[in-house]
């Protein structure tokens, strides 16, 4: 009996050591498991935001794609504008110096007006009355420096020319639409 005792003994101290190899390696690989669990938790958060950066990366790239787009029908539509630019350009450059051709120029920048054309040659001025204090034949310059001094810019016309009035002129029927 003796020898059963020890013998039972026996077996029941490599039970609980076997049982207790068994504990530490269940709870190794429930470690493991909870390890598993929040890595894959992890990874599946990462899964979303890089779909959630997928599709915000999309968006843009559409977005984009639409602009250039825009932008590509915004160049295209100058290119094709450009010949009528500069057929408007060259007309009024011509319209321009035709304006200046027949007097008619910018009033300090807020509107227009024609110069002052030199008058009729059959219209005759009124004599200049003589100054005060200053006996009207004896001390009166000679008739040439009496008339008032016109500016550089003054044209006289010849009476056989035509007058074209610059109002007149429309740069807009030059243009072709």
């Amino acid at each position: 009996m003796r020898r059963e005792l020890f013998g039972q003994k026996q077996r029941f101290v490599e039970a609980e050591e076997s049982r207790e190899v068994l504990r530490k390696e269940l709870a190794n690989i429930q470690r493991h498991y909870v390890k598993l669990e929040d890595e894959q938790r992890i990874k599946e958060c990462d899964y979303k935001l890089a779909v959630e950066e997928a599709r915000r990366l999309k968006r843009k790239a559409i977005d984009e794609r639409r602009n250039v787009e825009l932008a590509l029908d915004d160049a295209n539509q100058m290119i094709s504008e450009l010949p009528k630019r500069d057929t408007q350009y060259k007309l009024g450059s011509i319209v321009l110096s035709l304006r200046r051709t027949i007097g008619y120029e910018p009033c300090n920048g807020s509107g227009t007006q024609l110069r002052n054309r030199s008058p009729s040659p059959n219209v005759r001025r009124r004599p200049i009355s003589p100054r005060k204090g200053l006996d009207s034949n004896k001390n009166r310059a000679p008739h040439i420096l009496d008339r008032t001094s016109r500016s550089p810019y003054h044209r006289s016309y010849s009476p056989g020319s035509t007058f074209v009035d610059a109002a007149d002129i429309d740069p807009n029927k030059f243009v072709q639409h």
